[in-house]
C-alpha cells in the first residue's frame, strides 16, 4: 500500500509539470498576463486616424481585442487604427482599450482627446507671404520663378486659377495675352489649419510685330509684281503659320507707270491676339526697257564724184542693253557704195557688222 501512494504522489507531479508547461500551446497560464497600449494618449481633430499597438506579457498569445468607449466617438479597427469622428462639435476623451484573448481579465488602455475647430480650440492659424511676380510682362517674357512662404514653414503649393499660363513646380510659363490669376496654397497639417489662399496676378501684354511690304524693281510695262509681307518681332518659335488672319499686300503699280517713278507697297489686315502688328510700306522701282543711242560724227557728209568719206557711228547701250546693232545706209546716191567698219565691242557684234577677229 505504501508503494502505490508513492506512485500516485509521483503522477500528480507530473500533471502539474505538464499543465505549467502547456500554458503557451494550451491556453493555460500559470503566471499574471499583463497589456501594455501605444502611445498611452493622443489629441485628434476631426478625421485624423492614429494606429495604436498592445503588447501582451507573459502569453505566447499576442492577440487582443480593441474597443472604445464612450460609443459613436470614432472607430478603431481589428488591428487597433483608431479613426476619429470626420465632424467633432465639442472636446471630448475617448478611452481606446485592448483587452487579451488569452485572458480577458488582462487589458490596458489609452486616452484620447478630441478637439473641435471651435474659435475657442482651433489649430495655429497660419499665413502665406507671397510676393508679387513682375507685371506687366511681353508676351515671349521667359518662365517666371514664384516664391511664397508660410509662417508655419510648411511647403507652399502654385495654380493657376485663370488666364492664359501653366504652373510646373513654381514655374510659371505664359501661353497668351491676358491676365493669369496665380494661387499660393499651403494645406496645412496636425498642428496648423490650412492657410488662407493669397492670389497675385500677372498682366500679358502683346508683343509687338511688324509687317513690311516688299519692294520689287521692276522694268516699264512690265506686269504687276506679287507683294509678299516681310516679318520682324515673332516669339516662342512662331511664324506667320500662328497668324488667325492673313495679311493681304498690294501696290499701286500698273504697266503704265512711268520709268523713274516708285508707286508703293502695303500690307494690312493680319489678325493675331497676342500681338500688336504694325505696318511699314515699300515701294516698286520701275526702270526703262533696256536700248540704245546712236550718235554720227560727223552728223552729215558732202562726197565728190569720185570721192569717198566717213562717218563714225557711235551706239551707246541704255539701262543694260545687250542686243546687237545692224547698220545699214539707205537714199545713197546711183552707182555709190556704203560699207561698216565696226567698233569691236562684244554687244555691238552681228552679221552685218564685223571685226578683225571675227574674221
Amino acid at each position: 500500500m505504501v508503494c502505490k501512494g508513492i506512485r500516485i504522489a509521483v503522477i500528480f507531479a507530473l500533471v502539474a509539470v505538464l499543465a505549467f508547461v502547456a500554458g503557451c500551446g494550451g491556453g493555460y497560464y500559470s503566471v499574471s498576463v499583463s497589456v501594455s497600449v501605444t502611445p498611452p494618449s493622443a489629441t485628434f481633430y476631426g478625421g485624423q486616424t492614429q494606429q495604436f499597438t498592445a503588447s501582451v506579457a507573459n502569453s505566447c498569445n499576442q492577440a487582443v481585442t480593441w474597443t472604445i468607449a464612450p460609443a459613436g466617438t470614432g472607430t478603431i479597427s481589428l488591428s487597433g487604427l483608431y479613426t476619429a469622428p470626420a465632424t467633432i462639435s465639442t472636446q471630448q476623451t475617448v478611452t481606446v482599450t485592448a483587452t487579451s484573448q488569452t485572458n480577458t481579465t488582462a487589458s490596458a488602455s489609452a486616452t484620447i482627446t478630441l478637439l473641435s475647430l471651435s474659435p475657442s480650440n482651433t489649430k495655429k492659424t497660419r499665413t502665406i507671404t507671397f510676393p508679387t511676380p513682375t507685371s506687366p510682362v511681353t508676351y515671349g517674357v521667359s518662365p517666371i520663378t514664384l516664391s511664397a512662404t508660410a509662417n508655419s514653414g510648411l511647403p507652399v503649393t502654385f495654380s493657376v486659377l485663370s488666364g492664359p499660363g501653366t504652373i510646373l513646380g513654381n514655374t510659371l510659363t505664359i501661353t497668351g495675352v491676358g491676365t493669369v490669376v496665380v494661387a499660393a496654397n499651403q494645406a496645412g497639417n496636425t498642428n496648423y489649419a490650412a492657410a488662407a489662399q493669397v492670389t497675385q496676378n500677372v498682366v500679358v501684354n502683346q508683343a509687338a510685330l511688324t509687317i513690311t511690304a516688299s519692294s520689287p524693281t521692276v522694268t516699264y510695262g512690265a506686269a504687276v509684281p506679287a507683294i509678299t509681307p516681310l516679318y520682324s518681332g515673332w516669339v516662342n518659335g512662331q511664324s506667320s503659320s500662328s497668324l488667325i488672319t492673313q495679311p493681304t499686300c498690294t501696290t499701286a503699280y500698273t504697266p503704265t507707270s512711268a520709268a523713274g517713278s516708285s508707286p508703293s507697297t502695303s500690307c494690312s489686315g493680319a489678325v493675331d491676339a497676342n500681338y500688336a502688328i504694325s505696318y511699314v510700306t515699300g515701294t516698286v522701282t520701275v526702270i526703262a526697257a533696256p536700248s540704245y543711242t546712236l550718235a554720227a560724227s560727223p552728223a552729215s557728209l558732202s562726197v565728190a564724184q569720185g570721192g569717198s568719206g566717213t562717218s563714225t557711228i557711235t551706239a551707246t547701250g541704255v539701262n543694260g542693253f545687250t542686243g546687237s546693232v545692224t547698220l545699214a545706209a539707205s537714199g545713197l546716191p546711183s552707182r555709190s557704195t556704203c560699207s561698216n567698219h565696226c567698233d569691236c565691242q562684244e554687244w555691238l557684234r552681228s552679221a552685218s557688222c564685223k571685226c578683225p577677229s571675227d574674221a
